[in-house]
């Protein structure tokens, strides 16, 4: 048997590179080919669950508007009754300050003696006409009758 010469040796490590250099090519094509698979499964995975996110934020988007549309309704809903009721109560408020007034006037032209509701009578009268800012045949009754008998004393 006969002496390896160098020829021989880098023949050896030049077959040896080209197999070591196809294995590598051959590698990184599987490697390439198995990222590229998993990325599409990946993706064909995630798409859905994408897809289902996107479903629910607009559900969630709606329901939102729909609570907010709602809202403003129940709102705008409480104010309306609110009104309501403030000028239910301002009537109230404006027929007891008449009834009190029409009831000393009353008792001021029978002669009754009104000092026990003297101070609620002018309180009525002073709401009546300054909170209120009425001026009716009540005004009228009240500077004919309270007026003149004040400018009589």
């Amino acid at each position: 048997m006969g002496q390896i010469t160098l020829g021989q040796i880098a023949i050896a490590l030049a077959a040896i590179a080209g197999v070591i250099g196809s294995i590598t090519v051959i590698a990184k094509f599987i490697i390439y080919f198995i990222n590229l698979i998993k990325k599409n499964r990946t993706e064909k995975e995630i798409n859905p669950i994408l897809e289902e996110i996107k479903k629910m934020d607009k559900k969630i988007d709606g329901v939102n508007s729909n609570v907010n549309q709602v809202r403003d309704e129940m709102s705008s809903k409480m104010e309306e009754n609110y009104k309501k009721l403030n000028n239910k109560i301002d009537s109230l408020e404006i027929n007891q300050c008449k009834d009190a007034i029409i009831d000393f006037i009353s008792d001021v032209k029978s002669g009754k003696n009104v000092s026990s509701k003297e101070e609620r009578a002018y309180e009525a009268y002073d709401k009546y006409t300054n909170v209120y800012h009425q001026n009716s045949y009540i005004h009228k009754l009240w500077e004919e009758n309270i007026n003149v008998d004040t400018k009589k004393e």
